[in-house]
C-alpha cells in the first residue's frame, strides 16, 4: 500500500527508500534480462576460455615432457660416445684378460660431480676374435657385426646377464691384435646426466627402455608405477601417454635413440615420467583465478544492475503509487521526481493530469450540488410560502452536524440530502400547501406521503443512493409515532434525526398561511419540549449550542403555548410536533 501524501500532495520522500529491487514484475524482468545478458556471454566466453587455456596447459605440459625426454636421449647420446672414448682408451693401454678374469677396476661415480661422474664401464675384458660370441652373443657374432667391428666401429649390445636381468655392452675390435675388447656400460653413470634434464618440480624420473620395451634402468621413484603403465603401441616413435598407478596420475614422455650408424644397435627408448600435478596444478591454479575473475564479474553485474534499476525503476514504482493514490481519490497527490530524463517529463505530466482532474471533478461536484441546489429551489418556489426552505434545512443540518464532529464527507452528504429532503413535494398540490384552514385527513396524507414520493424520484439515480435515508426518514420521531415507517430511537438514520431538528426549526420559525414565524424563545421551547420524544437528545444539545446563530426572525410573533394545541393540529409539521 502507497504512503499517504504529505500536505502539499507530494508522495514521501520514503517512498524511494521502501522500494526494494524485486518488489515489482517489472524490476524482476529487467533484472533477469540485465543478469543474463550479462551471464550468458560471461559464462560463454568462461568455458570457451577455460577449454582453451586448458588445452594450451596440456599442450605446454607435453611439449615439456616430450622435450625433457629428447634432451635426456640426446644426452645420453653424448654419454654412450663418452664410454666410447673410454673404451679406446683402455685398448690403447693394451689390456688383454679373459672375460671369466675381470680385468681393471669397478668403476662407480664421483661423489658430487654429477655431470662427470667419472669413467662409465665396468668389467672391462679382451679376448680373441675366434672368442668373440663370449662378447657379442651367438645371435651377434656373425653378419652384419662382425662385418662392423671388422670396419673399426664400435658395437653395442643388448646382452642378457642372469635368468631376468640384461645389460649394454660396448664392444670393438682392435684388428692390429686381432682382439675383441667389451665392457658393460655402468648405466647409473651413463644417464646421470639425463636424469638432471628429467628432474623438475612435479617429481620426474627417466626409465631406459629396448625397442620391445624391455627396461633396462629405471628409477626407483617411477619404476612401480612404470611397471603398470600401457606401453605405448609405437615406442620408436616420440609421444607422450598418461596412465593411474598407487592412486596417482602420471605424465609421461619418450624419444627414441636410433642407434644404428653410430654403435649398429637398435633403437632404445628413453622415456621420461612425472607425476600428474605437472598437468593438474596449472590447470587447478587457472580454475582459481578462473572461478574468481567469474565470481568478481558476477559481482560486478550485480551490483551495476542494482544500481541502474533501482535509478531507473523507482520513478515508476512511485507514479505507480501516485496513480494508486489517485485512483483512491487521494486527488491532491502529485510526483516530484527529479532524474533529468523522461521520468520527470512523465511525472509533470501526471501532475498536469491530476490538476486537470482535480478540476474537472471539482466542476462536476459543482455542477452536481447547482443541480441539486436548482431542483430545490424548484420544489420550493412552487409557494413563495417555503421558498428557501430546503436552502435553510441544510445549512443548518451540516452547522448541527460540525457541532457533533462529523467529517467533510458525511457534512457533504447531509448538505446534499438536506437540499433533497422535501423533493417529494413535487407531487403534493400546491393548493394543499398554502392552505390557510385546517388539513382535511386526505390532504394530510398527501403531505405524509411526500417522503415516499421523494424516494420513488431519486431512487433510479444510483449516485443519490446515500441520500435515500435521510428524504425518507426526515419526519420519524424518536418514540415511533413519526412518518412513514413509524420508526423508534437508534433505528432511524443519524442524519435523518439531525435533518429532523433542521426542518422542524425552519418551519416554525418562518412564516405559513396558517400562521406567523414563532420567536426564538417560543421556537426553542418546542425543540427542547420534543427532545427524548420527537428529537434525539444529542441532536437537540448540539443545536442549543449553535441555535441563536439560526433564528431569523428577530421579531416575536406572539405565539403562546395556549396556541400550541392548534398549531399541532394544523400545517404540514403538526403530527411532527404532537407530544407523546
Amino acid at each position: 500500500m502507497a504512503s499517504p501524501p504529505t500536505t502539499d500532495g507530494a508522495l514521501p520522500p520514503t517512498e524511494n527508500a521502501r522500494w526494494t529491487l524485486l518488489s515489482t514484475r517489472v524490476g524482476r524482468r529487467v533484472f533477469l534480462l540485465f543478469v543474463l545478458s550479462a551471464l550468458i556471454p560471461v559464462l560463454g566466453m568462461g568455458v570457451v576460455s577455460y577449454r582453451n587455456v586448458a588445452g594450451h596447459i596440456r599442450t605446454l605440459s607435453e611439449q615439456r615432457v616430450s622435450g625433457t625426454a629428447k634432451a635426456a636421449g640426446m644426452a645420453f647420446i653424448e654419454r654412450l660416445m663418452a664410454a666410447d672414448g673410454q673404451l679406446q682408451d683402455w685398448m690403447d693401454g693394451g689390456v688383454e684378460a679373459d672375460l671369466n678374469r675381470v680385468s681393471g677396476p669397478t668403476v662407480h661415480d664421483h661423489p658430487g660431480d654429477r655431470m662427470n661422474p667419472g669413467r662409465f664401464l665396468r668389467r672391462v675384458a679382451a679376448v680373441p676374435w675366434e672368442r668373440r660370441r663370449e662378447l657379442l652373443g651367438t645371435d651377434a657374432a656373425e653378419g652384419k657385426v662382425a662385418s662392423r667391428l671388422a670396419l673399426g666401429e664400435p658395437q653395442l649390445v643388448v646382452h642378457p646377464e642372469g635368468r631376468d636381468a640384461v645389460v649394454l655392452r660396448l664392444v670393438r675390435l682392435d684388428s692390429g691384435k686381432n682382439t675383441v675388447y667389451g665392457a658393460d656400460l655402468v648405466l647409473d653413470s651413463v644417464l646421470a646426466a639425463s636424469r638432471i634434464y628429467a628432474e623438475t618440480q612435479y617429481g620426474a624420473g627417466i626409465c631406459l627402455l629396448t625397442g620391445s620395451g624391455v627396461r633396462l634402468s629405471c628409477d626407483p621413484a617411477i619404476e612401480s608405477s612404470f611397471a603398470s603403465a600401457s606401453r605405448p603401441e609405437e615406442l620408436t616413435r616420440r609421444g607422450i601417454w598418461l596412465w593411474e598407478a598407487g592412486g596417482r596420475d602420471y605424465l609421461g614422455g619418450y624419444w627414441t635413440a636410433f642407434l644404428s650408424a653410430s654403435f649398429g644397435a637398435d633403437p632404445l627408448v628413453l622415456a621420461v615420467a612425472e607425476g600428474g600435478d605437472g598437468l593438474r596444478v596449472p590447470a587447478q591454479a587457472f580454475s582459481s583465478a578462473f572461478l574468481l575473475a567469474v565470481a568478481l564479474c558476477m559481482a560486478v553485474v550485480l551490483a551495476s544492475s542494482t544500481l541502474l534499476i533501482r535509478r531507473n525503476l523507482s520513478p515508476l514504482e512511485r507514479l505507480k503509487d501516485a496513480a494508486q493514490s489517485l485512483g483512491r481519490g487521494q486527488y491532491e497527490t502529485r510526483l516530484e521526481i527529479d532524474s533529468g530524463d523522461e521520468f520527470e517529463e512523465l511525472a509533470g505530466a501526471f501532475n498536469g493530469m491530476a490538476r486537470r482532474l482535480v478540476d474537472q471533478i471539482e466542476e462536476l461536484h459543482e455542477l452536481h450540488v447547482a443541480t441539486i441546489r436548482a431542483l430545490s429551489r424548484a420544489i420550493d418556489a412552487s409557494s413563495h410560502w417555503t421558498r428557501g426552505h430546503s436552502e435553510r434545512v441544510a445549512e443548518l443540518s451540516v452547522a448541527i452536524g460540525g457541532e457533533m464532529g462529523l467529517s467533510a464527507v458525511d457534512l457533504e452528504l447531509i448538505y446534499r440530502g438536506g437540499l433533497l429532503h422535501d423533493v417529494g413535494k413535487i407531487g403534493v398540490p400546491t393548493h394543499i400547501l398554502d392552505k390557510a384552514a385546517s388539513l382535511t385527513d386526505e390532504e394530510f396524507d398527501l403531505v405524509r406521503a411526500h417522503p415516499v414520493i421523494g424516494i420513488r424520484i431519486l431512487e433510479p439515480v444510483a449516485q443519490l443512493a446515500p441520500l435515500l435515508p435521510m428524504v425518507r426518514s426526515h419526519h420519524e420521531r424518536m418514540d415511533g409515532q413519526g412518518y412513514p415507517d413509524g420508526l423508534t430511537g437508534g433505528a432511524t438514520h443519524p442524519f435523518a434525526r439531525i435533518m429532523a431538528v433542521a426542518d422542524v426549526w425552519d418551519a416554525i420559525t418562518s412564516d405559513r398561511p396558517y400562521r406567523e414565524a414563532m420567536s426564538f424563545d417560543r421556537a426553542w421551547e418546542i425543540i427542547a419540549l420534543g427532545a427524548g420524544t420527537h428529537f434525539d437528545p444529542q441532536v437537540v444539545a448540539a443545536f442549543e449550542t449553535i441555535s441563536r446563530d439560526w433564528y431569523r426572525r428577530p421579531a416575536a410573533s406572539g405565539f403562546e403555548p395556549a396556541d400550541y394545541a392548534r398549531f399541532v393540529r394544523e400545517g404540514e409539521h403538526a403530527h411532527d410536533l404532537l407530544p407523546a
